[in-house]
């Protein structure tokens, strides 16, 4: 079954531990000043994140409460949406999208969130994603991720 609503994109870049690009790359979205051509400048950061990271991982998920018609979303993912704009930066003139600095000691964190989310019924297609997500989670013993959500 679709999505009954407009997913919102959510991409998750992973680091190594002795990689200080990620808080770098945070205080650079900081101190970016916004301008006319945020759409370049929205180009430009993702390109900066997809060129540094160890791996990386694009997902979907329909965090609206309802759709046009008023029909419910059939899950619970506020926690973890929440989890996403929790110290989140974003630039001035395009707060649409959210950047966030994932510390190792913050990861535990977000898989008990996204376990108790894929206890939802997602839909297929964001199910899929967001199991790679945990399966890697699950397998990392150091390092910081970056997230970026859109919506």
């Amino acid at each position: 079954m679709p999505a009954a609503t407009y997913p919102d994109s959510v991409s998750i870049y992973g680091y190594l531990p002795d990689d200080r690009f990620p808080v770098a790359f945070m205080s650079l979205v900081a101190e970016v000043q916004p301008r006319r051509q945020t759409e370049d400048l929205q180009r430009a950061l993702y390109e900066l994140l997809d060129a540094s990271p160890a791996w990386s991982l694009g997902m979907e998920l329909t965090a609206q409460g309802m759709d046009l018609m008023g029909n419910e979303r059939p899950y619970d993912c506020d926690d973890l949406v929440d989890f996403f704009f929790t110290d989140a930066r974003t630039l001035d003139e395009y707060e649409n999208v959210q950047y966030r600095l994932i510390t190792f000691e913050q990861i535990g964190e977000l898989r008990g969130i996204l376990a108790k989310t894929l206890q939802q019924p997602l839909f297929p297609d964001e199910k899929a994603g967001w199991e790679e997500l945990a399966s890697r989670l699950s397998l990392l013993t150091a390092g910081s991720l970056i997230s970026v959500y859109s919506y």
